[in-house]
């Protein structure tokens, strides 16, 4: 049986979380301040795959990511390529597999991966 203290947090907490919807937090705003950078410590490049070699001679990637301040890329993202059809995991992986340095939390860093 149930105690009335019991009872009452768990109307209380019903109570509570019906009243409310869950937000999700907000992200910081993905933008680096004047004279900021993203310096890696060792950059991968790119590897494409053979399909997009064939298909495309020449062209670009553009990357959005986050420093987390653990030396890793994270929330990476292609905001834009040469071509809208030009789709590789490749330049994603690159920036995941680079290494930044420890303790640097930035937001809003681009990375430009070119091949021709």
């Amino acid at each position: 049986m149930l105690r009335p203290l019991s009872i009452l947090a768990i109307a209380s907490c019903a109570a509570l979380m019906a009243g409310c919807e869950h937000v999700a937090p907000a992200k910081p705003t993905p933008v680096l301040k004047p004279g900021e950078t993203c310096p890696a410590e060792r950059v991968v490049l790119p590897k494409l795959y053979a399909s997009t070699r064939s298909r495309v001679r020449e062209g670009w990637f553009l990357l959005n990511y986050d420093l987390d301040g653990s030396g890793k890329a994270v929330n990476i993202s292609v905001i834009e390529t040469s071509q809208p059809d030009l789709i590789d995991p490749g330049p994603v992986e690159a920036i995941r597999k680079t290494s930044f340095a420890p303790g640097l939390t930035r937001f809003g860093c681009k990375a430009l991966f070119t091949f021709f």
